[in-house]
């Protein structure tokens, strides 16, 4: 995490100084999409905490205090939100580096993979999910549209109690889909490339950046409809073909350092 935050800040994406003390304060806790990392980490940390001091019968109790932490943050996050209004998205931006924030998504999957919750009984009700995502979905983009009619932005795209239900159905309906893909031909072809997709969240970022500067020397804008996706579609090929270079140079230590992961030679 740290290489590639010295990379995005190299980059000036932050605006800030490099070698300062919010450049230092970046550099720890996430630039951008980095920030996830950091609050994986206290996550972690909870989790092998919660195993260290809390028996296996009462892990439940874990959950239940992860959902009310993460619902009193999605509130909170509400509530400043009617009280600033646009902020360019900068109370969001911090407040999703704290890992308790995500409690209910991650402690979810952790008691799941535990046996706490029987995943068997949690995939049955598919279709309840599948419903309950659309729903989610609907509130959603109600929110989104809210924040654009009244603020002119939408400061409030992922830590919103509007975006909640979607996350948390959604999430969860996907695993479910996961699985059922595993299956099929599709899902094996699709493990097969797994071992690389970190690797690739790790830098697309850095990519989009660079890749982007350098077409917008030659003229390239964002105005029409085929550029945007276009300019993706490139940043995920080039950002692949990173990591599997990295992968074929034969140095798996060092491929491990800047991707995170043993890679696949």
């Amino acid at each position: 995490m740290l290489i590639w935050n010295a990379v995005m800040l190299s980059l000036g994406v932050e605006g800030v100084e490099p070698f300062s003390a919010d450049g230092l304060y970046t550099l720890l806790t996430g630039s951008w999409h980095l920030y996830y990392l950091f609050a994986l980490v206290q996550l972690l940390v909870l989790a092998a905490l919660a195993d260290r001091f809390v028996p296996r019968d009462k892990w439940r109790w874990v959950l239940v205090l992860a959902a009310a932490v993460s619902l009193a943050a999605f509130t909170y996050s509400e509530m400043r939100l009617r009280a600033d209004g646009a902020d360019g998205g900068a109370f969001e931006d911090e407040f999703r580096k704290i890992g308790p924030v995500w409690g209910v998504f991650f402690f979810l999957g952790a008691s799941i993979r535990r046996g706490v919750l029987r995943w068997a009984d949690v995939r049955r009700f598919w279709p309840a999910l599948a419903a309950l995502a659309v729903l989610g979905w609907a509130l959603y983009a109600v929110h989104v549209m809210w924040q654009e009619a009244w603020l002119g932005s939408t400061p409030r795209l992922q830590i919103a109690l509007g975006a909640l239900p979607l996350q948390l159905f959604g999430g969860v309906l996907a695993l479910v889909g996961l699985e059922r893909l595993e299956r099929t031909g599709v899902g094996r072809g699709l493990a097969r490339l797994s071992g690389d997709t970190f690797g690739i969240y790790l830098c697309h970022n850095a990519v989009l950046v660079l890749l982007f500067g350098a077409l917008a020397t030659r003229g390239l804008t964002t105005a029409a409809a085929w550029e945007t996706p276009a300019l993706w579609l490139a940043v995920g090929l080039v950002s692949w073909l990173l990591v599997r270079a990295a992968a074929w140079a034969g140095q798996p230590t060092l491929a491990r350092l800047i991707f995170g992961l043993r890679l696949r030679a």
